[in-house]
């Protein structure tokens, strides 16, 4: 697969070998963002997160040693303005 920078969830799902449902699940539990971009009505993960997630796959006894996305200093500072 050609690297990029952020995959379709289809792509997500060939890169982990995992079904939609399990991918929706693991991208709720663990609060990876999606990604959006205009003209496109397709919601992208960034490779860096599914990389993490296949890694998590693989070793399930490292999810509290995985590096946590930062959503907690977005939201403290979005809630500040």
């Amino acid at each position: 697969m050609e690297e990029k920078a952020y995959l379709t969830y289809e792509e997500a799902m060939e890169y982990l070998g995992c079904k939609r449902s399990t991918l929706y699940s693991l991208v709720t539990d663990l609060d990876i963002p999606t990604h959006k971009f205009k003209r496109d009505k397709r919601r992208y993960l960034a490779l860096a997160d599914v990389k993490r997630l296949k890694e998590l796959r693989e070793k399930p006894w490292i999810a509290d040693q995985l590096p946590q996305k930062e959503a907690t200093t977005n939201q403290q500072s979005g809630q500040a303005q």
